[in-house]
């Protein structure tokens, strides 16, 4: 099952629009959470945020990715992301900060930026509840485990709590 999910994904990806406005974005999310293999999982996620992004560009409360980070099991004592929310954060931060190569053409990385923060930040509020500065810790501990990206943590964490 896991080669013909691999080449799902890689289809999904180079569609337009339009083809990814009538995946099943649940069903996405049914085969990410039954697979083992941490490669292919990412794949699925990345699908996921795509289509969640074409489906519903403006209100990024509406996303699966979003629902699947709040449910996931991933705060340790620390405060540090673990597991599955560390992997969806790297994601949305990859997204948000990264390199726009990994965006559709069609899609404006403005966009993809915006609906990726508000996805973390709701994510963090969600985890972290009404105390912000958890949430701050939280994002740090996130952009320390990302390398290169993570210089740019001031501009990242700004604009993540503006």
């Amino acid at each position: 099952m896991a080669p013909a999910i691999d080449w799902y994904t890689d289809f999904l990806s180079g569609r337009d629009q339009d083809w990814l406005k009538v995946i099943n974005v649940d069903q996405l999310n049914r085969m990410w959470k039954a697979l083992q293999d941490p490669v292919l999982r990412e794949k699925l996620l990345h699908t996921i945020l795509l289509v969640d992004l074409v489906n519903d560009p403006l209100r990024p409360e509406n996303s699966v990715l979003l629902k699947i980070f709040i449910g996931a099991e991933g705060v340790n004592e620390s405060e540090r992301l673990v597991g599955d929310c560390k992997v969806i954060s790297h994601i949305l931060i990859q997204q948000a900060i990264g390199s726009p190569e990994t965006v559709m053409r069609e899609t404006a990385v403005r966009n993809v930026r915006f609906f990726s923060l508000r996805i973390l930040r709701m994510g963090l509020e969600a985890k972290a509840g009404d105390d912000r500065e958890r949430q701050r810790r939280m994002a740090r501990a996130v952009l320390s485990d990302i390398g290169d990206l993570g210089k740019r943590a001031p501009e990242f964490e700004n604009t993540l709590f503006a």
